[in-house]
């Protein structure tokens, strides 16, 4: 009996490290074009920081973007086309059945999405799901790209 004591007195002080965290799969070291693409990327990132109009505070002033304003006059409409949406919440793929790149950050299906438009296409039924959103989105100047 003092040996099982002994043993377990002795595993709760030293407990067994675990790597990972349960439900997401390892990373495995990036080759070598995944690194060149990423130091590209970084390279991009601090090119666009160098050239900001807008800085990068971690909180922007909303005065700065006055595109918001029609947004924010517009929000009941938006919520309630949500709202709708919404009812049917367990449908909505998560975020990572419709970009893969996301699976190391989400691969469960607590991050729902719901896009009128990305990745270079539209998508017709969900904006006529939410059509005054979409009427409200193609009055920001540059939210919606040419698709």
């Amino acid at each position: 009996m003092s040996i099982v004591a002994s043993q377990q007195a002795n595993h709760e002080q030293n407990p067994a490290q675990k790597f990972g965290t349960t439900g997401i799969k390892p990373m495995e070291r990036p080759t070598f074009l995944t690194r060149l693409f990423i130091s590209v990327v970084s390279w991009a990132e601090r090119l666009n920081l160098v050239f900001s109009m807008v800085g990068n505070p971690p909180v922007y002033d909303k005065s700065i973007f006055p595109w918001t304003r029609a947004i924010e006059q517009e929000w009941l409409a938006i919520r309630t086309e949500l709202e709708r949406v919404l009812t049917r919440k367990e449908d909505l793929p998560g975020f990572h059945e419709l970009a893969a790149d996301v699976s190391t950050i989400s691969n469960d299906s607590g991050w729902k999405s719901f896009m009128l438009a990305g990745y270079g296409f539209r998508s017709k039924n969900n904006i006529g799901l939410c059509p005054q959103t979409w009427r409200i989105c193609q009055n920001v100047p540059g939210l919606i790209t040419v698709m």
